[in-house]
């Protein structure tokens, strides 16, 4: 008996069939090993998940979560890939700056704060490679295997960051207290015949931040090409109230960069003080140049901060800032002191830090 071809209609369907089973084996074997889902784009806040309920929810949050909760110690999305099993596998690559204790501490903080827990860890290879164990109620989940490449960096460079206006718009103890308490060292430049400049500058100074003392608005303009001496004048009276500032700022609305005659009279009244100028009104690229012959370092402002007195803007220009100076090696923000700013720095300058930048006085990028 001869077997009956098929018809055309069927031999098209089981074709379909085949391609279809390909494409699903295709695509499982994909989803069995791919890459942790990378964080959305730009830094965000880390938003609280709910407690995972069992072993496979635990699993799933930090294979999904993995790649962001490490974005806050620098590392980035491509150095962390992973395969689903049982456990799960998740490999990250850790720069050469970065501790493997601090590592091991931000994933043992993720899996308690998800629900479970980091069930042990180890150095398998000491300062090189480190294991982490992850589960939901004594079931491992999850392992992390993450080895240490000297021969990769964070990106990241020093970030400064100058308060303008210290003292001058309604300040007062609380609002001192916070700048004061900030981990990170901020540049603060002091308005001196602000009522209370001596305490202020004595406060902020012993939390270890830098002193800047402040010309008032239109002061460089009023004493023109200092012939007179008024500028130097000024200089020595605001140093009478702020005996130990680091450096002399103009803000931003005075800027004299554009004004040789200006700048020249600024430059010459710090000569011979140990000080440096900063000028709020130019940025880095303006200021080069400014202070050659003179001995005078000066730093200029790469970026505004508060183009916007709105606290999410800030954080967003201060994220812009962090980027910049991976980019470039260093980056001096200006901020107005005033209440959204403040919160801004409380809430991006450590993140900043711990993904490895440095944050430093203005002092410490002077040209």
């Amino acid at each position: 008996m001869v077997r009956r071809r098929p018809s055309p209609a069927w031999h098209l369907l089981g074709t379909a069939g085949l391609v279809l089973s390909a494409v699903l084996y295709l695509v499982y074997n994909q989803w069995q090993a791919r890459p942790i889902d990378e964080p959305a784009a730009g830094p965000v806040a880390l938003a609280p998940a709910p407690p995972a309920v069992d072993a496979a929810s635990f699993a799933d949050t930090l294979f999904a979560g993995a790649a962001q909760v490490l974005a806050e110690d620098g590392i980035e999305a491509a150095q962390v890939s992973g395969t689903r099993g049982h456990p799960d596998r998740i490999q990250v690559v850790v720069p050469g700056d970065l501790a493997l204790a601090l590592v091991n501490l931000r994933l043992t903080r993720f899996a308690e704060d998800r629900g479970g827990v980091a069930l042990g860890a180890s150095e398998v290879v000491p300062g090189r490679r480190l294991e982490v164990r992850c589960g939901f109620d004594g079931t491992v989940t999850t392992v992390f295997t993450c080895d240490r490449d000297r021969s990769k960096a964070r990106r990241a460079g020093q970030i400064a960051v100058v308060v303008s206006g210290v003292g001058q718009h309604g300040w007062d103890d609380p609002l001192l207290e916070r700048f004061s308490r900030q981990s990170e060292p901020l540049t603060l430049a002091l308005v001196p015949n602000s009522a209370r400049a001596e305490d202020f500058a004595a406060q902020a100074r012993e939390a270890g931040h830098e002193i800047l003392v402040e010309l008032g608005a239109g002061e460089v303009a009023e004493a023109g090409d200092d012939e007179e001496g008024l500028l130097s004048a000024k200089v020595r009276n605001a140093l009478q109230v702020v005996p130990k500032a680091r450096g002399l700022a103009v803000s931003a609305e005075d800027g004299a960069a554009g004004d040789s005659h200006g700048a020249d009279g600024l430059l010459a009244a710090v000569r011979g003080r140990g000080m440096y100028y900063f000028d709020g009104g130019a940025s880095t690229a303006e200021l080069t140049g400014v202070g050659g012959g003179t001995g005078v370092q000066c730093v200029g402002r790469d970026l505004d901060l508060d183009r916007d007195d709105d606290q999410a803007a800030i954080e967003a220009r201060l994220w812009e800032l962090g980027e910049l100076a991976a980019r470039n090696g260093q980056a001096v923000g200006l901020l107005r002191a005033h209440r959204n700013g403040l919160a801004a720095l409380e809430a991006v300058l450590p993140r900043l830090a711990a993904r490895g930048h440095r944050v430093v006085p203005a002092s410490q990028v002077a040209r």
